[in-house]
């Protein structure tokens, strides 16, 4: 958008930004998405305007007629009345034991010396820490109890595939690339293959964490809280972790209890909006 008022250096992300700042209640952002679009539009006149005197000569292009765009408020209130949250999906998660589901968001990294981020969601009430041995991860995890637990890391190997690291003799018949990477693709969702050389540590800790809870009768689903996050309409932390912060709050974690670095509270709830949808899909 360079070379229009206001405009210098904007680019169709930063239109995104702009947007989820708005619907969370920033009026200023709102006008300047605004001000986006209509020189977007400029932009296409211009454009349509060249092409047409470049092909048959033909006049400029006629200013299209006035349209009034959505206000700020109207924009909130569609918002507030059409957004995912987690209070609907707790309308429509049976309870269990009495009480709402109790959801575990893991956060893995593939080396334990790495703080791994945890969090624990009851309802709307969630409490989040940091560990890092696989016996911290385990300890807090059977003391939460659990219904379901939420991995943000492989959990399980491409067909063919006996391993996760590049030495075993079935690298080259089975390769890196799972099928639920190639149905993401698909779908326009952006994703590493399971077993690219960073990723392999990762997924053979991810598949023995998983296999230990299962074990004891927890329920373990893989998550990728980047394509929860989409769905939600929550900003990806690459992007804004300010946006993504306020997304959270938006959503419905709210009530925080965070017994570590600000980032577990940030990295397991991304995790348990993803165990939510799950939970609210089968009882619906």
């Amino acid at each position: 958008m360079d070379g229009m008022d206001g405009m210098d250096g904007m680019d169709g992300m930063d239109a995104i930004a702009l947007w989820c700042d708005a619907v969370y209640g920033k009026a200023t952002s709102f006008e300047k998405l605004l001000a986006y679009n209509r020189a977007d539009c400029e932009q296409l006149k211009r454009i349509a305007a060249k092409l047409l005197r470049d092909t048959i000569n033909a006049r400029r292009v006629e200013s299209f007629p006035g349209h009034r765009p959505t206000t700020h408020t109207e924009l909130r209130n569609q918002w507030t009345h059409q957004r995912p949250s987690l209070s609907r999906l707790l309308q429509v998660t049976p309870s269990l034991r009495g009480s709402p589901p109790r959801v575990v968001g893991i956060d893995l990294r593939g080396n334990p010396n790495n703080l791994t981020g945890w969090a624990l969601c009851e309802g709307s009430d969630v409490t989040t820490y940091e560990v890092k041995s696989d016996d911290e991860i385990f300890g807090v995890t059977r003391e939460a109890r659990p219904d379901l637990i939420s991995i943000d890391a492989p959990l399980a190997l491409p067909r063919g595939r006996q391993s996760a690291y590049d030495d075993s003799p079935c690298r080259k018949a089975g390769g890196i690339v799972r099928d639920a990477e190639r149905i993401l693709w698909s779908r326009g969702i952006g994703v590493y293959p399971a077993l690219i050389p960073h990723m392999q540590r990762l997924t053979a800790r991810g598949m023995e964490l998983a296999a230990a809870f299962r074990s004891e009768g927890i329920e373990v689903i893989e998550s990728y809280p980047g394509a929860a996050q989409d769905i939600l309409g929550i900003p990806r932390k690459q992007r804004d972790l300010s946006l993504l912060r306020q997304g959270l709050v938006e959503f419905g974690f709210d009530r925080l209890r965070s017994n570590g670095h600000r980032n577990a509270r940030r990295t397991g709830c991304r995790n348990l909006s993803f165990g939510r949808l799950l939970l609210a899909r089968r009882s619906v």
